[in-house]
């Protein structure tokens, strides 16, 4: 799959405050809604030769990044090229983690984990997280850049999750940049490829991202979690 199958997959959900009665929450409120989660994460890609090797590595270091205030949520692997490893971390503080990037018990375990290309970094602010358990493991990350990141929620809002799962894609995550609050990463899980694929192309998606200040062509990437 190419990151362009889901060039135009961008928006998304919410819970809307009433403070009326129930019937009132009921009638204003989305369909459905997924936790709020705040902190920061650290999103983390490289290429491993051996992923088996990797894992076990990976799996010795967690006295390492505790040391840096950093805690283990996932793995995965990119669907394009298994090679291509992602983890997903919790970390307690930015200037920690970028610390734990440029250190050499990184470099060392790196090296004994077969990875063979420099990682790349990305530092989010999660602001919506559903970590329930799901039997989908096949998830795509999308990245991209908004002019206005309240004006584009109000968008992604009103489409709402019941409209998206009728097009494949599960509300997951929801994260802004910790350095660029404008920069969007959202998480899905995929459960229709067909249904995901075909809402992708469509004039009512395309126009929708126009609307709601999507800036560039987003970055995406379809991945397995482990």
């Amino acid at each position: 799959m190419k990151k362009t199958i889901l060039s135009v997959s961008a928006i998304f959900m919410l819970t809307l405050f009433s403070c009326m009665n129930k019937e009132e929450k009921k009638a204003e409120a989305p369909e459905a809604t997924i936790p709020s989660d705040s902190g920061l994460v650290m999103v983390v890609r490289f290429t491993a030769n051996d992923f088996a090797t990797f894992d076990s590595v990976y799996n010795a270091q967690d006295s390492l990044r505790a040391a840096y205030g950093i805690s283990k949520l996932a793995l995965a692997r990119e669907m394009e090229d298994s090679s291509k490893t992602i983890v997903i971390e919790r970390i307690a503080n930015l200037d920690q983690a970028k610390s734990f990037g440029a250190s050499e018990g990184l470099k060392n375990a790196m090296a004994a984990a077969t990875i063979n290309s420099a990682p790349s970094f990305d530092f989010v602010s999660l602001v919506r997280n559903d970590s329930s358990p799901l039997e989908i493991k096949t998830r795509i990350m999308i990245k991209h850049r908004v002019k206005d990141f309240d004006a584009w929620l109000k968008v992604y809002d009103g489409e709402g999750m019941k409209v998206r799962a009728e097009n494949g894609l599960i509300d997951r995550a929801l994260s802004r940049g910790a350095e660029d609050p404008n920069m969007v990463y959202i998480v899905f899980a995929i459960s229709d490829m067909d249904k995901a694929m075909a809402r992708s192309n469509s004039p009512e998606l395309k126009a929708t991202m126009l609307r709601a200040g999507v800036e560039g062509e987003p970055e995406i990437v379809m991945y397995t979690m482990q």
